[in-house]
Order: C-alpha cells, then structure tokens, then sequence
C-alpha cells in the first residue's frame, strides 16, 4: 500500500469526536508538558524519540480537547523527525487509524492525494477528514483541480470536514442566536465574534431559523467571513435588529432610522447602555434626536461622585464614566444649541456633588465637537464659574479653558482675562501646575506635571495660551526671577509660568522676548536641558518669532543643536511663527522630516524654493505630508505655488488623496499626469457646476480627454454629449493609436461614434489582434454582424466589448463546453442582459476558479435587479455543502427589489 504523501503544510487542530481511546495519561501528559515549556523543542524531541510512533498518536489522539492549535503544531513540529514512520503508523494498523483519526487529522498529510491513488481507504480517510479545517488552503486548492478525479475525492473530503465542523458547532452561532435574548458580557462576544474566525459553514443552521432577524444576522455574518462588503439594504435591514448594536461586525456609519434610535431610547430609559448610541451622528427626525439627547444627559446626573474627592479632567480617571463622557460628546454633536439648554438645566441642581462630575464630563467631551459648540457653551461656563461651590466652579473653569481653545465667545474670554489679570497681580507665586496625575514609583521631577488645581491657576494658563497679551509683563518678571540662582518656588511654579510663556511667547515684543532668553541662558548652558518634560524647547522655538535681530542666531543655534526635539517644539508654535522665521528654524534643522515638511505650510516660499534648488522629491514630499488639496488649490490661485510642483505631487501620490476639480484642470496638460488621470477622475463628481471645468478637460490631448470621457460617460445628457465631442474629436487624429483608444471608449460607454466606417477602414491597416477585434466589436454595435460570423475562439470577447445584448442560446453555443474564462469576457458587458446571460451559463461550469467565484459574488451587489437575481441563481445552485459561497443566496431574501425575493423564495434552503 502506498503511503500517505507528506506536502509540508501545517495543519489546523480541529476538535474531533472518535472513537473511545486506550489510556495514554502518562505519554499524553508528558506531551503536553513538554508542548508548554519555555524550551518545548527540545522537551519534545525528548518525549519524541523515546516513545513508539503508535503510543504517541494515540497520546495525541486522546488528548485533542488539551491540545489547542498552538501546542498542536508544536507537537507536529516535532514528529517531523519521524516523518518517515508516519506513513507505516497508518499502513500497519488499519485497525487503529478511527481511533487516531484526530491525530491523523493534525499530520501533514496531502489526504486527497492518498485518496485517489487507495479509494479503498475512503471511510478511514473520511473519519479523518471529520478533523480538517474547512479552509484548508490544498483541501480548497484540489476541489478546483482539472482532474475530475482528483475532484472527486476533493469534494468526499470536504463534505466530511463540514459535517465534522458542523458537529462541533461554534459559540458565534449561538451567540448570534440569542442577541437580545441574553445579557452577554462585550468581552465576550468580542472573544467570539472577533478573535476567532467563524467558519461559513458553520452558519448554515442559522438560514433555517424561523425568526428573519437571525437569518438576516447570518447573512451579514457570512459576506463578513468571505472578505465581501455588505451592501446597503443589508445594512438598513440590519438597523431594525436592537440585538444588532452589539455585532462587531455591523457596526457601521449611514443612515440611522427613527425605529433603530427609539429602541436605544428605550433602553437609556430602563438603565441599559445600547452601543450603536454612539453612531448617531446627525440621523434621525430632530424630534427624536432631542429626547436622546435629553436621556443621555439625564444619565449624565446620575454619575456617581468621585470616592477621594478629587476631580480631574481626564476621562481615564476612574471617577468619570467614559460611556456618560461620550453621551454628553453625542448629545451636544446633535443639535448644539437644543443641547446645551437641556445640559445647562441638567446641570442646574442645588447638589453640588452632581452638577460637578456633570461639568467635569463636559469639559472632557467639549475639545472633540465644532467651535459652533463652544460658542453656545460660552453662557453655560459663564453660569458655572459664578457657582457658590468652589468645586463646581473649579471644573467650569477647566471647562472654560478647553472651550476658549475650542473657540468660545468674547464674553467668556474677556471674563477669563480679566480673572487672569487680577489673580497675577494678587498671587503670582502661589500659581503653578499639579502633581503628575497617575502615581509612579519615581521622582516628580522625572514626570510632565499634572493640570492645575486651583481656579487662578487654570485662568491664567487659558488666558495666556489664548494670546492674552495684558498678562505678557507680568508672567515674563516672574519667569526671570524664577531663572535666577537660590530662588525658592513651589515645585509647580516655574513649570507653570514655562507653560504660559509657550503660548505666549510668538507674540511678545522684542525686549520681553530678549529678557525670556536671558533669564533662561542658565539653564540652556545645561547639557541636559533639551531632555525631559520641563525642557524649554517649546519656548525657545516660540521665542525665535519674537526675540531681537542681535538674539535670532543664538535662538536657531540652540534649538538646532537639539534635533531629537526640534521637530515637535517647532510645530507646537509654527501657526504663530512669522514665515520668515520658521524658515530660518527650518534651515537650521533641515526638512527631511516628514513632520518638518508638513511645517512648510506655514512658510511655502520655502516650498517653492526647495522645489526649485532640488532634490525634487523633497518638495513632493512635503506637499504630500502637508496633506490638505485646498491648502494647495488656495496657494496656486494666489500665485505662490507653481503648476509644475503641484502635479508632479499628484502624478505620484494620486492613490491615496483625490485633489478637487480646479487642481486636475489647472494641470490638465502636464504629461506627468497622464498615467494618474484615470484613477484619479473616477472619483471626481459630474456636476452641473463644474461643466466648464469637465469642457476642459474633454477638450485636452488625447489621454486627459479620453480620461474625463470615461467619467462623463457615466453623466447625465449633458455629460454625455461632453464624451460623445471628445471622441468624435480624437477619432480624427492622425495617430492611429489615439483613434483606436477612442474608438475603445465610445464602445465602452456605448456612445456613438459619426462616421464610424471611415474610421474602421482607417484602423484597418493597423494590424494588431487587439485592434481587429475593436473593429469586430464596431462592426457588430453599428453594423449589425451577426454572432456567428465572429471567429470563434474569440467570439465572446468580441461581443463583450459591442456591448449589444446577448441570449442563453448564443452564449452557450459559442462557449461549449464553457469554460470561466470564456464566460468571464461577456461578464464585463455593459449589457446587462448580456451579463445576466454569462451568469446564468456559468452555472454549468465546473470547476470555477477563485478568481471567477469572486466575480461572481461580485455581482450580487449589482444596481441592476437582474443582474442580482442572476447571480443568486447561480449560486444557489452551487453545492453548500463545499462551496460556502453558495450560503449568499440567503441574504436575497432581504433584497428591496422583488424579482430577486422571488427568486430567493424558489431556492432551497
């Protein structure tokens, strides 16, 4: 007998349910020992060679539930020193070879192999196969053999290793079963959703579930684990489902209806936390959307005081709620103003201990919502930071901070200034940052410090860091005296005035800025003054907006002597910065940075110089990590960027961004664009607005015109006849290979072309195959040639591109016997019946290839209804029980047009 072929892959362990085993708890044990220890391959190759080849399968064998994938392979990794007993352990006791089929199942075996040279062995090798994964990438690879056989064999198998897997079930199943039904832990379900894979064929007891709710949560589950996207009308059908919101897998953006935004309210009204509240955004009837945020805010008054009494504004401390954080940042994200009123009544207790976490909650929500909020917070701070409670009033003014970096209201910035103003002049030594706000076993020192913690202290540092020049004189004497040697301050006093002064400091005068620098020259002479969370980088780089002429190089010197740090203290200033200065700091450290060429924003003249002086990708690089086309547009238009730059940017990193219209025609004819103009069109809108700019381009040489043909093919009547000109146009061009192309795309977008047969006769002495079947494919569209005048072989091609519709008869006639690739030419018709026609012959092909499935599937998100219907029938007749494909005709139930209900109601489940 021949022995099972080894093909070196490294296969799953798979649970199997065998038959009963002889006691193996030495060997096993001792197996499993040596799997789990730190040196495993050396205790392995131990237990290995001191062990019969027998016992040790049987070992393996009986301890499958212990031995997880990981100790699995290890193990097998260890047998392979005895690769050649492995064939005899099966040839020898065919007796035994149920009883180890778990085991046999972890080998590297080729078994499909083995199977069709020794069909005698199939129970065995199916009992086997009971073990296999059904992913199997050669189980897989051998079910798309040419050999029939070999097929055959293929498909004993998998139907085996589905039954098995089956069997075993999987905890997603149930876990999709009873969402909404059971309180199920997050942890939990993301253990089983996310961490681990869910087989497709596991899924199937789920399609014949009397509640439509479950199958539709199988079916999104299913186009998930086949690596497809979920259309649409899945997702809306999916909306309706309050189990949902706790599907990794659907959580997704959209369109969120009245329904789905009721059951969350109900459920923030029983006490419950629903996730898809997060998702909200700006959907669901204004009505509905107040009385959420009302729930939500609701929530917020009944967030429990800190224990310690202390009260920080960062949410990871344990005393804010991040769930009631993001409920207040959701509720003001849906109507500001509507919010902010329903927040201030919230808010309005006599309690003291529960308006204050609310405020704290707040203010750690409001730096994530548009300025516009901050605006209609402005009164609401206002409010609070007159509160008789000095706490409450503590966390209005950290909230009053991060509103007026946010924007804010003059009101509120004049207050907090003035607030400033006196509280310097009162007390400037007592004002100072906090303690670090996580506890380390370590020196303060070593630590960045925490957020103030008293009321004058956060004032002033809001105010300064809003540019509040009044408190420049006095915040700049104290610094000073705060350099000079044997100064006595607390310990968050000199980081304090440090950090005031970093807001500052771009904007002070001249002989302030000078005596900043002179008071710190102590402390930059200090080798390790760049380093560290009190280093003055930040300041330095601000000062060299604002120091003297005399004092500039001193200031570039020292902050290019500190590169590791340069980069990030530059940029916390830059938008403050004169150009001129910043390009004085940015030759002092160059631009190879990525970061420091996102800095040339501030200063393009040095852009465009270092465009000019080469190496070019170094302005490439810097327009690409700036990263903002209407930064770019705005620049080109006032002159200060050249065309030339810009469109060799967008030649090259055309794929990740799409640069707005007026950019593509100011650089309509650069031939660096040509090869990018495809990709980049397509995502490009066909407005009314912007027909004058698409004139353009239609009327550009060849590839740019041929380019925006393809998008304007795709347009409304206006658009059309905008492609139908450029054609017409290039079709006159003396270069033949320009006809050619433009001949490819009138056929493409099914546009006519005047004078068609000239321009074949024209083409006719160009010779090549490719361009004899274009003039076939004209021939057959404009002319009428009938299919079977066609040359065989390439027949369907040829019909693909005329683009004209294509029956059942034909299609199989002149792809007999059919074949995918045959088949796949008329599945890029634009006919739509033509491709319905492809779809339904493909049914009888066998066997697809990976390729040609997924171009099927790929059609079951098709805009036309019977294209859809099409592709589902062809599916469903697929065997389920191999291909899990076939379990995608489910979801046709749930489409929104009834054709394709109707056919999904004919297949069998």
């Amino acid at each position: 007998m021949k022995a099972p072929r080894l093909v070196g892959k490294d296969a799953a362990w798979v649970v199997l349910l065998a038959a009963a085993l002889p006691a193996q708890g030495e060997l096993g044990d001792r197996l499993l020992a040596a799997a789990r220890a730190e040196d495993h391959a050396a205790r392995l190759a131990e237990v290995v060679r001191g062990s019969a080849i027998g016992e040790l399968m049987d070992a393996m064998a009986a301890r499958r539930e212990a031995l997880t994938q990981h100790l699995g392979a290890r193990v097998v990794a260890a047998l392979e020193s005895r690769r050649e007993e492995l064939g005899p352990c099966w040839h020898d006791e065919p007796g035994r070879r149920r009883a180890r089929a778990a085991a046999f199942a972890m080998m590297p075996f080729d078994w499909v192999e083995h199977l069709v040279h020794h069909p005698e062995d199939l129970a065995d090798v199916e009992a086997v196969a009971r073990g296999l994964p059904t992913q199997d990438a050669d189980l897989a690879g051998h079910l798309r053999s040419a050999d029939a056989d070999r097929r055959r064999a293929a498909a004993a198998l998998m139907k085996a290793a589905v039954a098995g897997e089956r069997e075993r079930g999987h905890p997603g199943v149930a876990v999709l079963r009873n969402l909404g039904k059971d309180a199920l832990a997050l942890r939990d379900l993301g253990a089983v959703l996310l961490e681990q894979p869910v087989s497709p064929f596991v899924l199937a007891p789920l399609f014949d579930d009397p509640d439509p709710r479950i199958r539709l949560r199988a079916a999104v589950r299913l186009r998930t684990s086949l690596r497809l996207a979920v259309p649409a009308h899945l997702w809306e059908c999916l909306r309706g489902d309050p189990g949902a919101d706790a599907l990794p897998f659907a959580r997704e953006g959209g369109a969120i209806s009245d329904a789905r935004m009721q059951t969350w309210l109900d459920a923030i009204r029983r006490g419950d936390r629903p996730l898809g509240v997060f998702t909200i955004g700006a959907n669901g009837s204004p009505q509905l959307r107040r009385k959420l945020a009302q729930a939500l805010i609701d929530q917020v008054r009944k967030v429990s005081p800190p224990e310690d009494g202390v009260h920080y504004i960062d949410p990871s401390r344990p005393n804010l709620d991040m769930w009631q954080q993001r409920a207040v940042w959701q509720a003001l994200q849906l109507d500001p103003s509507t919010s902010v009123r329903m927040l201030a009544d919230a808010l309005n207790a006599v309690d003291a201990k529960r308006v204050l976490p609310a405020v704290q909650v707040a203010a750690s929500s409001v730096e994530y919502v548009p300025p516009e909020v901050a605006q209609h917070l402005s009164p609401l701070v206002l409010t609070f930071l007159h509160h008789p409670d000095e706490a409450v009033r503590l966390a209005a003014a950290n909230l009053g901070s991060v509103v007026l970096a946010v924007g804010g209201s003059a009101e509120l910035r004049q207050f907090v200034v003035a607030h400033a103003l006196a509280a310097a002049r009162q007390s400037m030594p007592t004002l100072q940052l906090g303690r670090p706000s996580r506890v380390v076993l370590t020196d303060w020192d070593a630590l960045p410090p925490g957020p103030p913690t008293d009321i004058d202290s956060v004032l002033v540092l809001a105010a300064a860091r809003v540019g509040a020049q009044e408190l420049a004189p006095l915040l700049v004497d104290a610094f000073v005296a705060a350099q000079k040697p044997g100064a006595v301050l607390p310990a968050g006093h000199e980081p304090f005035l440090q950090q005031c002064l970093e807001g500052l400091a771009p904007r002070l005068d001249a002989a302030l800025a000078d005596r900043v620098w002179t008071g710190l020259q102590a402390r930059l002479r200090n080798p390790l003054a760049g380093d560290g969370p009190k280093s003055p980088a930040t300041l330095v780089a601000g000062l060299a907006g604002s120091v003297s002429a005399a004092n500039l190089p001193a200031v570039v010197a020292w902050i290019a002597g500190q590169r590791s740090l340069a980069v990030f203290a530059i940029e916390q200033v830059a938008p403050q910065l004169p150009a001129a200065r910043l390009q004085v700091l940015l030759d002092a450290i160059g631009i190879a940075d990525s970061r420091a060429q996102a800095l040339l924003r501030f200063c393009p003249q040095k852009l465009v110089a270092t465009w000019r002086a080469g190496p070019a990708h170094l302005a490439m690089d810097a327009l690409f990590a700036i990263a903002d086309w209407d930064w770019v547009e705005r620049q080109r238009r006032a002159g200060v960027l050249p065309v030339d730059l810009i469109a060799a940017t967008m030649a090259r990193e055309i794929t990740t961004r799409q640069p707005p219209l007026s950019l593509l025609v100011a650089c309509r004819d650069e031939a660096v664009l040509v090869d990018a103009l495809p990709s980049w069109l397509a995502a490009q809108p066909v407005g009314a607005d912007d027909m004058p700019a698409w004139q353009q381009l239609a009327e550009a040489k060849a590839p740019v015109a041929l380019a925006a043909a393809r998008r304007l093919g795709g347009g409304g009547d206006a658009a059309r006849a905008l492609a139908t000109a450029a054609v017409a146009r290039l079709c006159g061009e003396h270069d033949l290979a320009v006809v050619r192309d433009a001949l490819g795309v009138a056929l493409e977008l099914g546009l006519d072309v005047p004078g068609h047969a000239a321009v074949l006769e024209r083409l006719a002495h160009h010779g090549d195959p490719a361009t004899s079947l274009l003039c076939l494919a004209v021939r057959v569209r404009y002319d009428g040639l009938a299919a079977d005048e066609l040359p065989p072989a390439a027949a369907l091609q040829v019909l693909a591109m005329s683009g004209v519709d294509v029956d059942i008869a034909t299609c199989e006639r002149l792809a007999s016997p059919p074949r995918d690739q045959a088949v796949a030419w008329l599945l890029g018709s634009r006919s739509t019946v033509a491709v319905a026609t492809a779809l339904t012959v493909a049914a009888s092909i066998e066997p697809w290839s990976e390729s040609f499935e997924r171009t099927v599937l790929g059609f079951t998100t098709h805009r036309d209804a019977r294209v859809r219907a099409a592709a589902y029938t062809t599916l469903g007749q697929r065997d389920a029980a191999l291909w899990a494909c076939a379990g995608i005709v489910h979801e046709a139930a749930f489409d929104p047009e009834a054709v394709v209900r109707k056919v999904a109601a004919s297949l069998r489940r």
